[in-house]
């Protein structure tokens, strides 16, 4: 039974390639897939068997996130097996806690990197906000360092966008260009081989500076891609410069940060309000 459950995760996972689905995503997929037939004891989990696991995920209060990606993936494998999606929705994400660094923090991390490409890397999380994959996928024709943009194809929608490079950006990207080893690829981030850098060893390296800075709080990929759109709305941005330099779709998806910075602004409030 375990030589067939990994073959049909792997037919899952094939499937999910072939939609155009990123990698990383697709083996999230399959693993979750994994975690439901062992939940449901099932070969082939359908919607009665999803609903099942819903209802279980949502008694033991899984994070609503989590829960959202199971619902993904049930969706997925109906598909994939050709039957009818459950009716499950997303539960709400009410007390969604969204871990940036401040300034201080990120120029901390940024200080102690002084190899080149890792701090282009940096650099390019940071002030361009992109995603693991999508800074995995970056390519040199993608770099206008004449208009100062990047063109991004977004590893969720697969729809090209534009976003905007910090001058210390695209300085950082001139210099990494310029000792980068020679190879057949375009990829802007490779490894000394030529290869170009995979997700893992992306987030590897970003928790590798995020702890030789000293930075005690729990920081991914993503979490850079939180600190510029936080950090740009307690500096004053307009809700919509953050959507697009984020490629939001949906402005909802971008409205999250607005709590933090309220309750950033009432922290300063309640520092310097007068005692009258």
């Amino acid at each position: 039974m375990k030589a067939e459950i990994e073959e049909m995760g792997n037919k899952f996972y094939l499937y999910c390639i072939q939609k155009g689905l990123a990698k990383g995503y697709c083996k999230s997929l399959k693993n979750l897939y994994l975690y439901c037939v062992k939940r449901s004891n099932n070969l082939m989990p359908g919607p009665k068997d999803f609903s099942k696991i819903y209802l279980d995920l949502v008694d033991k209060d899984r994070s609503p996130s989590y829960i959202a990606n199971v619902i993904k993936m049930a969706n997925h494998f109906c598909d994939f097996s050709g039957v009818e999606r459950p009716a499950l929705k997303s539960p709400k994400n009410t007390r969604r806690r969204i871990v940036y660094l401040t300034e201080v923090e990120a120029k901390r991390l940024l200080y102690v990197c002084t190899d080149f490409r890792d701090y282009a890397l940096l650099c390019v999380l940071l002030y361009g906000g992109l995603r693991r994959g999508e800074a995995r996928n970056l390519k040199i024709s993608d770099i206008n360092f004449q208009e100062r943009v990047l063109t991004i194809t977004t590893t969720k929608t697969h729809i090209e966008a534009e976003c905007i490079m910090s001058e210390k950006t695209s300085k950082a990207l001139s210099q990494w260009l310029a000792h980068r080893p020679e190879t057949d690829n375009d990829y802007v981030f490779v490894k000394q081989n030529g290869d170009p850098l995979g997700d893992e060893r992306i987030g590897y390296l970003v928790k590798k500076y995020v702890k030789r800075a000293g930075l005690k709080k729990q920081v991914s990929t993503h979490t850079l891609r939180h600190t510029l759109a936080t950090n740009l709305l307690i500096n004053g941005a307009d809700i919509t410069l953050v959507q697009k330099q984020l490629r939001h779709q949906n402005i909802q998806s971008t409205l999250i940060y607005t709590h933090i910075t309220t309750e950033k602004q009432k922290e300063m409030y309640d520092k310097f309000s007068p005692d009258f």
